[in-house]
């Protein structure tokens, strides 16, 4: 079996700027969230870990919203094709594993 990581937003952790490559590990979406919280004005963390924690899904894909309106904003990580591509293969029986 495959085994990829993704993020909560549903972006390959490989791409993500913050995975360690080299140690193979990463300090995770929730590092990201506080260090987003820290760096920004407003103090906001990360859209999609903040939403995707309120109901309780590890991964935005898992939620029964999905693709929800955050999908389609500024922090948006998808195109609009893209999503519509994801949400076909859910309505047609494809699942994410929720390990």
């Amino acid at each position: 079996m495959l085994n990829i990581e993704v993020g909560i937003c549903g972006v390959y952790c490989g791409y993500c700027p913050v995975f360690k490559r080299e140690e193979k590990r990463c300090l995770g979406c929730e590092w990201v969230n506080k260090q987003l919280r820290l760096s920004r004005e407003s103090h906001k963390g990360c859209a999609f870990w903040e939403c995707a924690k309120e109901k309780n899904v590890k991964c935005c894909f898992l939620c029964e919203k999905f693709p929800c309106q955050l999908h389609y904003g500024k922090e948006a990580v998808y195109t609009p094709e893209t999503l519509q591509m994801w949400k076909e293969l859910i309505e047609q029986g494809f699942v994410f594993s929720k390990q």
